[in-house]
């Protein structure tokens, strides 16, 4: 059916490879059956699954892509009004046979392939893009890339297709002018690679690095399980209720997890604790297939990838088959909704088990009570770790499938570029179309990446040029490029506070003590709810929207201030907060933006103990904690605030890292041990768009009340009164009355 030429007669090669199909279809079946044994059955079924793919790419070869090319140009000119939709509605009627193009090109050599193989990987790219404007989701918007946009760079791309839509509007059939414009085209055409191949790389080596962040990171959490929450390993291993609570506990308090495992035994609310742990394993081990699906997916696409670039995939062309679909397929099986309902199973099963230990028919009379809420908040901040790391891993997931797209369509657009004749018909067409889907991926997902930038800059309100569902027209475009962002916005600088202990249950917005004292990572997420926010003061009376931040400075209050009176104590506390995995625009907001990571760092360094002559001028203030100009000045010398208006908003996800220095020495932050909540002040810039900070002109700003507690051991329960009221017992007044530590036999 074909000659040495390379030359098949159609009629004759069809029918010959369909039984060469057919031929290795049985064999497949007959020794599935026969000879059973799962390696050779993956070997021998990898053979039938490559003779498919390249009947279906001989198949895609026999087709008149010339004249398809021809007549889509010459319909309608679609290519030279930027009409998309128009463009990818015609080229769907061949998507089938398309997509073997760059199969045909690689293994049957096919050179008018080439093109076709390529135009299909920038179809898929501007489908995806449609289908993600038409039906965009409510969960997230990413927002990583926005540091690489520059505004600048869109206005140049559009200039630079209207320069190359000009000539394609003016060629007619056969027209000689493409000869004399290819040189452009080509130069078009490699600028659009390198960019793609530059980001490809940058995100690749960032997704790469962040990673193996990942991983040390889990790794060190599973440590700290193992440490204070045996119960995951027991649960995921199916062990029973009194083992999984004996273990729940370090070695050092192993007598309380035995006690509670006693009491369940006896009976003690067994029925309500077996429905709890019944609710957390099922839902882990679901929760723990879906991200296995996922790494599964993910993984396979490397591996493809890897290929194709060193070369030693075998058929490249058909693993570059295998990765176009395996990327359309890409269908993770985690959503944020089975995250947040895991991670209320983690806190509501966390939550019983405390309440066992310290309730009247637990084991309290057996151990200080102290013991046991000390060991407890030691878990809620190991559980808040992990509920962090867990949302990373889902960010991040997407963000690596796009830029393994990037490199194959970078890579292999490289080597089907060499391809194109551009002195026959079919290279001018291929190359037009080519051109055209390439010009129209870049600009339609700039400009779909800088409107969910303007929508999360405008406090989730969309702007017109981006209100359409549909991909971009020439004339949305033109007004994205023409419209000029808000660049005005109000700044008020203002204390806040952070509790120490949650308010509620679910609550994550307090700073976990324990963990800070053990230089552990600190996780903190303020919760979306009013009554909170204005109770803490992160919002005042009228606010309605999450502000963004512009500065976050938060100060440690200190054990002993006496020592620094006397000078002979110097501390450098320095304090690193960075915002994680995205942030809401308000308290009723479903949708998070995940914003660039280089854009959420906030740093403070501070010193205590100081010689006042070396403190620089401006920088020395009032101690935050000070309620009666009763404590020792600080000298607040270095902050680094973002510089992008891209900010993070007050609901975000924060991660609070923590080093303090006295002279050359490194030092543990002394624990405190309040009986009272105790509130950790912070030092906020927050920034408002003018017209929608507030409900109305009248608002009230509330501040902290001067005054200290005059009579002995007495405490402000409220920061914004002077009113104190007696300490809890086993307590004594610290800070003229702040708050309430324990007394040392109860630490």
């Amino acid at each position: 059916a074909c000659t040495n030429g390379n030359g098949c007669n159609v009629i004759k090669a069809v029918p010959k490879m369909a039984a060469v199909l057919w031929h290795e279809v049985s064999a497949f079946l007959s020794n599935s059956l026969c000879r059973p044994g799962e390696q050779k059955i993956l070997q021998h079924f990898t053979r039938v699954e490559a003779t498919a793919y390249k009947v279906g790419a001989y198949v895609s070869t026999t087709l008149d892509w010339s004249t398809t090319f021809s007549n889509m140009q010459s319909t309608g000119k679609i290519f030279s009004k930027l009409d998309v939709p128009s463009a990818l509605s015609a080229f769907n009627e061949y998507e089938d046979v398309a997509k073997f193009g760059v199969l045909a090109c690689n293994e049957l050599k096919s050179g008018k392939m080439c093109p076709v193989g390529y135009i299909y990987l920038e179809y898929v790219l501007l489908k995806n893009l449609q289908e993600a404007r038409r039906h965009p989701t409510i969960s997230s918007r990413n927002l990583r890339q926005e540091g690489r946009l520059n505004h600048g760079h869109i206005m140049e791309l559009k200039k630079d297709a209207l320069h190359q839509l000009k000539l394609l509007a003016s060629i007619e059939d056969v027209d000689e002018q493409i000869r004399t414009h290819s040189g452009e085209f080509s130069k078009y055409f490699t600028t659009l690679q390198k960019y793609d191949q530059g980001i490809a790389t940058k995100d690749v080596e960032f997704i790469k690095a962040k990673l193996v962040e990942f991983q040390e990171n889990y790794d060190d959490l599973l440590k700290k399980f193992q440490e204070d929450f045996d119960l995951v390993k027991d649960v995921a291993i199916g062990a029973n209720i009194a083992q999984q609570m004996e273990n729940l506990f370090a070695e050092g308090l192993s007598a309380l997890g035995k006690g509670l495992a006693d009491n369940i035994i006896t009976g003690v609310e067994i029925v309500s604790l077996s429905t709890e742990v019944n609710n957390l394993k099922a839902d882990t081990l679901k929760l723990k297939e879906s991200f296995e699906d996922n790494a599964g997916q993910i993984v396979n696409l490397e591996e493809i990838v890897e290929d194709i670039k060193s070369g030693n995939g075998g058929d490249s062309g058909l693993e570059g088959l295998k990765f176009i679909e395996a990327y359309g397929g890409y269908t993770p099986k985690v959503d944020e909704d089975l995250l947040e309902k895991n991670n209320e199973l983690w806190a509501a099963y966390k939550g019983k088990a405390c309440d066992l230990l310290a309730g009247p028919e637990g084991i309290a009379a057996s151990l200080a009570q102290t013991a046991v809420g000390l060991t407890c908040e030691k878990l809620d901040g190991t559980l808040a770790e992990f509920f962090a790391t867990r949302e990373s891993i889902f960010n991040f997931q997407f963000d690596q499938v796009d830029a393994l797209a990037k490199i194959i369509r970078s890579h292999i657009g490289t080597e089907l570029a060499k391809t194109i004749d551009i002195d026959t018909n079919y290279g001018r067409y291929s190359e037009l179309m080519l051109i055209f889907f390439k010009t129209q991926s870049r600009l339609q997902s700039e400009a779909s990446l800088y409107c969910d930038k303007l929508e999360y800059l405008n406090h989730g309100k969309t702007i017109v040029a981006c209100s359409s569902k549909e991909l971009f027209t020439e004339s949305e475009i033109d007004s994205l490029i023409a419209y000029e962002p808000n660049t005005f916005y109000d700044i008020e600088e203002r204390f806040v506070y952070l509790p120490t202990k949650p308010q509620f249950p679910g609550d994550e917005g307090y700073i976990n003590l324990a963990s800070l004292a053990s230089n552990r990572k600190v996780t903190f997420r303020l919760p979306a709810n009013e009554t909170w926010l204005n109770h803490f003061n992160w919002l005042t009376s009228g606010e309605i929207i999450a502000p963004f931040v512009e500065s976050f400075k938060i100060y440690l209050p200190l054990e002993d201030y006496a020592v620094l009176t006397t000078r002979t104590k110097h501390y450098k506390t320095r304090i690193q907060l960075t915002a994680k995995e995205g942030s809401f625009v308000d308290e009723t907001s479903k949708l998070k933006y995940v914003l660039p990571l280089e854009n959420s760092e906030y740093v403070t360094v501070y010193e205590e103990g100081y010689d006042p002559a070396k403190c620089p001028t401006g920088k020395e203030i009032a101690n935050p904690y000070s309620l009666c100009d009763n404590l020792p000045f600080i000298c607040d010398t270095t902050s680094r605030v973002s510089k992008s208006r891209v900010m993070p908003t007050i609901l975000s996800r924060w991660d609070l890292s923590l080093s303090v220095e006295s002279g050359a020495k490194r030092l543990n932050w002394h624990e405190l041990h309040p009986a009272t909540n105790l509130l950790v002040i912070a030092k906020v810039n927050l920034r408002f768009p003018p017209g929608i900070r507030k409900r109305s002109r009248v608002y009230r700003r509330d501040e902290s009340a001067f005054g200290c507690c005059s009579n002995a051991n007495e405490y402000r329960p409220e920061w914004r009164s002077s009113t104190c009221t007696g300490c809890p017992a086993d307590s004594e007044s610290k800070m003229g009355g702040y708050y309430c530590e324990r007394t040392q036999n109860t630490k």
